[in-house]
């Protein structure tokens, strides 16, 4: 049943902020471990791994959270999506914050990344707490404000740094802050929303549904206090128990709260590439606390094993199942494997820098590698992300059979309609929703009751192989139209729709294998389907029990339950 989007851009960007917060974060990633690879060949005559420390967390690593936050957020509590303004003064203060540190303006680079958290916070707590908020968030999203007040704390203390007489426990500290606590804060918060949505297993239950989230809530407030003050520690001179310490936060939160300890139930290698990621951090971590002098070499497992990797790993997850490509998320796409195989190699080479004499080599050949698998990854993802991916040509309907011809063209209709129902970003056309809705139960029915029977007959009482995969999309599809409607229910039935479509149509679809079963009796199939009445509809039906059988059979449609 294929679903196109709402043709206005501007809705596009607004609806799916990741598809330009993920390519600029590559960009700005190239940039800061380009860095290096200057300096190596000779192309700049000067290095800064403060420079390169700063344009990684606060530029790249910044662009892929505000990208997964802007779309997650929204989906998530069902509110209104970011403001242009909002995406377009995020990309702005990213932009400064790369810019500023390539002139050593310090000062204003810190201003730019707190103003970025500044915007974020607003952007989050509007649809955390706000009256319009469809769903409250789970308990550890409380550690991603914490994870702003990271950031804010450490901005503030790199820029007091600045000046002359400083102690350099403040540099220490803010640094801290920046490079590990933000991100820690937010793998361990939004990890434990996520992880169990990428393995298939059930998400956590929103702030406020039952007593024992609130005593989540303050588990996870408490493991944020862990990890600053083990910065705090650290700062202080305590450079073996700080990192140490910080690794048992990290295994705790993750193993306890996002499920780590198992593999993930689905297949897809970007699963398995995350998984990695996560226990790549405590490693690194480790690896610091137990060799001093290689603190940094060690360090880089957690930030080129563990943030890029895992970073790259969520983007990945995120684009494929919201860009409706389920199957690719399934399997190994060529540019995984590469982006896999390079983050893993690159990690290598850095940390093994500190064994060589031939130190900015092993330098210039990880950011050689970074950029490699994260251009591989563009290169995959890019063109989709911008909308300009290829597209599946459709059949012209002269080459359709006539129960093909009939079932497209009914497609087509409820393309249509549901395109008027989200055609303004902030309301539904309640009444082109009503005809989608109608239509839409009307060609399940068909489908079910008419079209597969009769396969089925052909096939001497066997179903089609794809028979059960329909069935289980028919049943989540149904199962959305019955609450009332929103824009996260809305999404969710295109990009179920649009799954359901690859199946169905196409020369290698179910309607092609139909066509050929039925052979001359396919007129009569058609008439039999355009004859097929309307099914009687129930108004919609609003409540915390029907989104939560919304959610189980779009779980056993293979679906991610997050989508509302």
């Amino acid at each position: 049943m294929p679903v196109s989007p709402p043709p206005a851009q501007p809705v596009a960007w607004r609806r799916d902020p990741f598809r330009l917060f993920f390519p600029v974060a590559v960009v700005l990633g190239g940039i800061g471990v380009g860095h290096w690879l200057l300096y190596a060949t000779g192309v700049t005559e000067t290095y800064s791994g403060f420079l390169h420390g700063q344009v990684m967390t606060q530029a790249f690593m910044m662009a892929l959270a505000v990208g997964f936050l802007m779309t997650a957020v929204p989906r998530r509590t069902q509110s209104a999506p970011p403001a242009a303004l909002e995406v377009a003064a995020a990309l702005s203060a990213l932009v400064i914050v790369t810019a500023a540190a390539l002139a050593g303006r310090w000062a204003l680079a810190q201003l730019a990344y707190a103003a970025l958290f500044l915007l974020l916070l607003q952007f989050a707590v509007r649809r955390f707490l706000g009256h319009g908020a469809g769903r409250r968030p789970p308990a550890s999203f409380v550690l991603v404000p914490i994870a702003v007040a990271d950031g804010l704390a450490g901005a503030l203390l790199i820029a007091l740094a600045t000046r002359p007489g400083t102690s350099p426990v403040v540099l220490a500290l803010g640094r801290l802050f920046v490079e590990q606590g933000v991100f820690l804060c937010l793998a361990i918060g939004v990890g434990s929303l996520v992880l169990p949505l990428m393995a298939g297993e059930t998400p956590p239950a929103d702030l406020g549904s039952s007593p024992r989230e609130r005593g989540k809530l303050a588990a996870y407030a408490l493991l944020g206090v862990a990890l600053a003050a083990s910065m705090v520690v650290e700062a202080f001179g305590w450079v073996r128990i700080g990192p140490l310490f910080r690794a048992a936060v990290v295994v705790a939160g993750l193993v306890l709260g996002g499920g780590a300890a198992r593999l993930p139930r689905k297949p897809g290698l970007h699963r398995r590439l995350v998984w990695l990621a996560v226990w790549l951090m405590p490693v690194g971590l480790v690896g610091a606390a137990a060799a001093p002098d290689l603190r940094i070499a060690m360090l880089h497992v957690l930030f080129i094993g563990g943030f890029s990797l895992m970073g790259f790993g969520v983007a990945t997850h995120v684009s494929l199942t919201h860009l409706d490509l389920e199957r690719l998320a399934l399997g190994r796409p060529p540019a995984v494997v590469a982006l896999g195989a390079c983050m893993v190699l690159a990690m290598l080479a850095r940390v093994g820098a500190d064994f060589s004499a031939g130190y900015f080599a092993h330098l210039a050949w990880a950011s050689a590698l970074w950029i490699v698998g994260a251009g591989a990854w563009l290169a995959f993802l890019g063109p989709r992300l911008l909308g300009r991916g290829p597209r599946a040509a459709a059949a012209p309907a002269h080459a359709l059979g006539p129960v093909a011809a009939y079932l497209v063209a009914d497609h087509e209709q409820l393309d249509a309609l549901l395109a008027r129902t989200v055609a303004r970003p902030d309301a539904i056309d309640l009444v082109a929703y009503e005809r989608f809705r109608r239509g839409l139960l009307r060609h399940i029915g068909m489908e079910e009751k008419i079209l597969l029977p009769a396969v089925q007959d052909r096939r001497g009482g066997a179903p089609l192989p794809e028979a059960a995969r329909l069935r289980s999309d028919h049943g989540a599809l149904v199962a959305l139209v019955v609450p009332r409607p929103t824009l996260a229910i809305v999404a969710a039935i295109r990009h179920v729709i649009t799954a359901h479509n690859a199946i169905e149509e196409g020369p290698n679809g179910v309607y092609a294998a139909c066509e050929a079963l039925v052979g001359a009796a396919g007129e009569a199939l058609a008439a039999e389907l355009r004859a097929a009445p309307e099914v009687p509809v129930h108004a919609p039906v609003d409540g915390a029990r029907v989104l939560d059988a919304t959610r189980r059979a779009l779980a056993r449609a293979g679906y991610d339950p997050a989508l509302v």
